[in-house]
Order: C-alpha cells, then structure tokens, then sequence
C-alpha cells in the first residue's frame, strides 16, 4: 500500500505528464491531426494499426513525420490498445516494441 506522500507524488507526475502531452499536441496541432487522420484510415482499412504504419502514411503522402513529444498523443482520442506489441520496423527505433491499436468505434 502507497502512502499518502507516494499516491500524491504519484499523481503530481501523472499530471504533469497529461500536463506535457498536452502542450506537445496543441504546439503540433496541425500536423497531430493528419497523423490521427492517417491513423483513422489505416485502422478503418486494415483493422490494427502502429505508430510505423502512421509514420510510413505520412511519409509516402509527403507529410511532415516529425511530430516530436506530440507522437505520444496520436492515439489518445479514438483508438484503444489491443493488447499487442511488435518490433518497430523503423531502424531510428532499434526494433523497440511498439503498441498495436485499433479504432474504439471497431468494438
């Protein structure tokens, strides 16, 4: 059981991360939002989809992939994890497991 000192430093953290994820989304809105409508079409078209798969999206239809702290914010809204992982196919990402996720609307 946390203390109260734990649970509050707990949640201090946890808020300054939303706190974060936040200001990397509104500092990148545009290019946020084409990534979540990449991600939206892929997910409708194939059933899962990857943060490689969005990258790979925008990079072939010309759009900007440098989302910076803002990609931790692609699937926030609209999509719920599937529970998976798999190696990133990216070689930047050393094969790092990735999240796999699909639309909350595919339930």
């Amino acid at each position: 059981m946390l203390s109260f000192y734990e649970r509050k430093a707990m949640q201090t953290g946890e808020q300054l991360k939303l706190r974060g994820m936040k200001l990397a989304a509104d500092n990148r809105r545009l290019d946020l939002n084409k990534a979540r409508y990449a991600a939206v079409l892929y997910a409708k078209r194939h059933g899962t989809v990857t943060a490689d798969d969005v990258y790979l999206y925008l990079l072939t239809s010309g759009s900007d992939t440098d989302l910076g702290p803002a990609w931790g914010s692609v699937f926030r809204e609209g999509f719920v994890w599937t529970g998976e992982w798999k190696p990133s196919s990216r070689p930047s990402n050393h094969a790092r497991m990735i999240r796999v996720w699909r639309l909350k609307s595919a339930l």
